[in-house]
């Protein structure tokens, strides 16, 4: 039973491998937005000014 299940979830998966590469973007893109945001309260908490753009 549970083989079947996997065997089913396995062939989803193989059957919308750009949904899948778009689901991994958004989530690296997630992940940097909150390190980019997690940099500036440390900064904004050690009084320093955020880095201009040139």
């Amino acid at each position: 039973m549970l083989q079947e299940i996997a065997r089913s979830r396995q062939q989803e998966l193989l059957a919308h491998p750009r949904q899948i590469a778009l689901r991994e973007e958004w989530e690296t893109a997630k992940d940097l937005d909150r390190l980019q945001r997690s940099v500036r309260v440390v900064r904004a908490r050690l009084g320093l000014l955020p880095a201009t753009a040139s």
